[in-house]
Formats: C-alpha cells, sequence, structure tokens
C-alpha cells in the first residue's frame, strides 16, 4: 500500500474567541478539516497532534516545505498560523489553500451563563492576504456533510493544479528554492523481483541505479534509456549539466556545434519526429535514434517524456502528479512495443529512466516517488500476464543521481518487500 499524500493543516488550536463568538477549532478540525481532508486522500497532519521528541520548531518547518499540501484556516487572526503561512509561501510555488470561517453555529460555544459578552480578536481578512484566494466556509448543524464535501473537492483541486498560489513566486520572478544533496557512487544498485499475486514470480525485476549516464555501457549497458523533457521538445544545449544534454552530447556523431561537420544526431531526429507540431502533449513520450550511443553504449532508442511545461518568462514546472504517474506507464508500454517489434536493431529487455518530479525545490518527494514506483510495478505485473516468460521489457530501473534519490527508492523499495510486492533479486546487485 503506497504512502498517503501529506495535509499540513495549519489553524489555532482549542477555543478562540473571534470578534464576539468563542469558537472551538479543535472541534472544527475533528469534525470538519480532518474528514475533509480524509475523503480528498490524504492525511491530515497539526503540529500539536504530533507525538515527537525534541525541538516543535524544525518539525514544523520540515513539514511546511516537505508537506504535499498546506491548509490554512485564517479565520482567527494568530501570529502562528501567519508565521506558518508566510513559511509556506516562502517555500514553495503551489500547494497552498487558505480557509476561513464566515458564519454558522457548528462549534461556537454556548454564551456565557451570566450573559455578558466579550469582544474577541476581529474576524476581518488581514490587508496582506486579501488578494489572495481564499475560500470561505459556513459550519451549520445540518450542513456538516454538505461543507465537508465541497472542503474535500477544493483539497482535491488544489492538490492537481499546477498553478503558482505562492505570491512570493508571483512577486520574485525566477526564485528557486534548492536542498542539496551530494552525488550517489556509481556502485549503488540494486534490483527486486516483481512477483504475480500469488507470491510467484514474473521474471520481471525494478531497481535503481546510481551514478552518471555515461558509464552504462559494457556489463552496465541498458537498452532504452527515458530523458526528461520539456512539451516544446527542445533538448538542452550541450554544454550544460543535465541528463538531456548529457544524451544529446553522447548520441552526436561529430558533437562539437563549432565544428563544420557537427552532428545533432538525436536532437535532429526529435525535430523530425515532431514533424509540424511546435510541441506535444504534458506526459506525451516521442522515440528517436540513440544516435552514436548505440555503438558507444548499446543504447537501442532513447525515450523523451514530456515531463515539464513551462511560460514565458517563468522557466519550467513538472506536470501535474496524475500526468507524472500516467507517463510512467506510457513509457513502459512504449518500450514494450520497441522490445518486440519489427526492428531488431530496437529490441531490448532494459529501461532506465529519471525519478520524475523529484528535483531539487520540489516538495512531497517521497509521495511522488512512491507513485512512480506504484505504476512502474503495475505495469511490469500486467507484462507478466501477457507476454511469454523471460519476453519483452523484464528491468525497469530509476536514475538516482543524489544521495537522497538512493536513500528514498530503497527505502520505498524495501517497503514493497515488506507488503509482499517485491523480493529481493538473486542476481547479485541486492545489497551492493
Amino acid at each position: 500500500m503506497l504512502q498517503k499524500r501529506t495535509c499540513f493543516v495549519v489553524m489555532p488550536f482549542s477555543v478562540k474567541l473571534v470578534e464576539e463568538r468563542e469558537v472551538d477549532f479543535d472541534g472544527v478540525f475533528a469534525e470538519f478539516i480532518e474528514p475533509a481532508v480524509t475523503a480528498a486522500g490524504f492525511q491530515a497532519v497539526r503540529s500539536d497532534r504530533e507525538v515527537l521528541a525534541g525541538p516543535i520548531l524544525p518539525r514544523v518547518l520540515e513539514s511546511l516545505y516537505r508537506a504535499d499540501l498546506v491548509l490554512a484556516d485564517v479565520s482567527y487572526q494568530n501570529p502562528n498560523v501567519f508565521y506558518e503561512l508566510g513559511v509556506r509561501h516562502a517555500l514553495c510555488r503551489q500547494g497552498t489553500l487558505l480557509i476561513r470561517r464566515r458564519g454558522g453555529n457548528y462549534g461556537v460555544v454556548e454564551p456565557r451563563a451570566d450573559g455578558s459578552v466579550q469582544r474577541g480578536n476581529s474576524g476581518t481578512i488581514p490587508f496582506d492576504i486579501q488578494g489572495i484566494t481564499l475560500w470561505q466556509y459556513d459550519l451549520d448543524e445540518g450542513k456538516l456533510a454538505e461543507a465537508i464535501a465541497e472542503l474535500s473537492a477544493r483539497i482535491s483541486a488544489v492538490a492537481a493544479s499546477v498553478t503558482t498560489d505562492s505570491p512570493v513566486f508571483f512577486a520574485l520572478d525566477g526564485l528557486k528554492v534548492e536542498t542539496g544533496s551530494p552525488r550517489a557512487s556509481m556502485h549503488d544498485y540494486r534490483t527486486y523481483e516483481v512477483v504475480d499475486g500469488e507470491g510467484g514470480s514474473t521474471q520481471r525485476r525494478i531497481g535503481y541505479r546510481s551514478g552518471d549516464l555515461k558509464d552504462l555501457k559494457g556489463v552496465h549497458a541498458i537498452d532504452y534509456w527515458v530523458n526528461s523533457e520539456n512539451v516544446l521538445m527542445q533538448m538542452a544545449r550541450i554544454y550544460e549539466r543535465s541528463v538531456s544534454s548529457t544524451i544529446r552530447y553522447l548520441g552526436a556523431r561529430q558533437p562539437d556545434p563549432l565544428q563544420p561537420d557537427f552532428d545533432d544526431t538525436i536532437a535532429d531526429d526529435l525535430r523530425r519526429q515532431l514533424g509540424s507540431r511546435h510541441a506535444v502533449s504534458p506526459g506525451e513520450v516521442v522515440v528517436t535514434t540513440s544516435g552514436q550511443l548505440h555503438e558507444t553504449h548499446q543504447v537501442k532508442a532513447i525515450l523523451h517524456a514530456a515531463a515539464v511545461a513551462g511560460a514565458p518568462g517563468r522557466g519550467f514546472d513538472p506536470i501535474a502528479d496524475d500526468l507524472l504517474v500516467e507517463m510512467v506507464g506510457t513509457v513502459i508500454e512504449t518500450a514494450e512495443q520497441l522490445a518486440g517489434g519489427e526492428d531488431p536493431q530496437r529490441r531490448g529487455t532494459s529501461l532506465i529512466m529519471p525519478l520524475f518530479g523529484t528535483g531539487q525545490g520540489r516538495h512531497g518527494k517521497d509521495r511522488i516517488a512512491a507513485r512512480l514506483l506504484g505504476e512502474a510495478v503495475d505495469q511490469l505485473q500486467t507484462l507478466a500476464r501477457s507476454t511469454l516468460p523471460g519476453r519483452g521489457l523484464t528491468r525497469v530501473l530509476f536514475s538516482a543521481f543524489t544521495k537522497e534519490h538512493v536513500s528514498l527508492l530503497r527505502r520505498l523499495l524495501d517497503s514493497l518487500v515488506v507488503e509482499g510486492v517485491l523480493r529481493p533479486a538473486d542476481d547479485g546487485s541486492h545489497g551492493m
């Protein structure tokens, strides 16, 4: 079972006096927010509910950065709420939902017995967030289920959106948040056998390999390389440090653009495959020649996957998570077609692809990585049922460029072993 997406909830605790009404925010969380978050497929996390040792602020900051979605209730002008909201907006381009109570009698504490009235914190929207999209809710005793359904739908919409919702990223053009991780060793390599529903062998394997693509040759050769590309299918410039530029350089029969016989083999073929189109759909996969890589690295074909989309002046961002997951399925299906195709020069058994959507500055890496692995396993199980044993695509690997990726992939793959979906392969790779 894959790990649920997390929704970190930022809101007041206990009973707070909002203007002339005392509101039980713990009750609002338990009876309204948490059920809506769960219905949307997320796990609701609130800092006061986590039973962990140590200072709370570092954990809160980590949650604000890593959570797939942050829901902030700004009904009450609480300094902690606005501080945490500001941190989230500074760290994450998207995935933040603001809500505010507008009215209703649910969660309102009974008036004082002596009939006295106190006036508490203002319920008005502060000036600094008045321009931000904010969903207002009413909680009435008889309409709680309706309010939960509406909030759940709003959560799902924000989670699926790739639109920037942080005013910080709107205002500071080109802002990037990066967390570094050392490059992984070339010698970290693991494969696991995919098992069928009865625990039997599928003769299909999944795993990861760390290090540089240029080292994948000889006994380490892999038949199909996947290039994470933009929807314009414009490969990176040859001298850049990226997978796209590496594939472009290694595949060119004459890679030096300053030479008169320069031959941009793979990029030229990619342009030919597009024909009159100027762009492809997000998640689409385009197959090209491997150029010089066929001779030097025994690569049968390059699969270019449209994993990022951009906007003028704002650069590129990963496509929606659902599209990334669907794209992994498309990549494997495309490789299987090549493996069983009529062209013997393109028949192969192995594939390596990036861990899409987990680059620097991306929050929710664990969740998207788990979904990508789950889709790959599902596809391999399907192939095992529809093809002869040992035929077609039998090995799918993910690239692990950093130690963070190695740790993430190992943990997720080992968890699938515990669940009985995988078992360590007996080919000598496990544990290296």
